[in-house]
């Protein structure tokens, strides 16, 4: 009897993943959005940058994404105005927001549960945390929104 075995064939780099998700990262500082931005894009998201609250806003609103990542301390538009009128779209009410701040008491973390985030994460960001933030989704809106940092 004569076995032939193929060896295991590496991953496909041009597959897609099938966790990628559409994401807008709206972060003022722009060497920490563009760090964070490069490490999304590596893991397969397509990753859309703002570098203030308006900028977000009509990037979202144009385009709706499956994820926002928003900077709380914008200084034109606080992320929590911003995450409230995001939320109150259709098109944007079921999608994943991620606070990105670096205000990380409970009176913070309780101010964007309200705002309508579903997860607080403190700079300096792990990224292999927002990473796995993204990939896990949006909680059941029946569970409290996921809080971290």
């Amino acid at each position: 009897m004569n076995l032939r075995t193929t060896p295991p064939t590496a991953p496909d780099p041009a597959a897609p993943n099938p966790s990628a998700r559409k994401v807008l990262l709206v972060e003022d500082n722009e060497d920490l959005r563009q760090l964070v931005a490069l490490r999304l894009q590596r893991a397969g998201h397509d990753v859309r940058q703002a570098g203030s609250g308006p900028e977000g806003k009509n990037l979202a609103l144009s385009d709706p994404p499956d994820v926002v990542v928003l900077d709380i301390g914008l200084p034109d538009m606080d992320g929590y105005q911003l995450a409230r009128e995001l939320r109150s779209h259709d098109d944007l009410s079921d999608c994943l927001m991620i606070a990105l701040t670096g205000y990380s008491s409970a009176e913070a973390k309780a101010a964007a549960r309200a705002a309508g985030f579903d997860a607080h994460l403190v700079k300096p960001v792990d990224l292999g945390e927002l990473k796995a933030v993204i990939e896990r989704g949006r909680p059941p809106r029946a569970q409290n929104p996921a809080e971290t940092g």
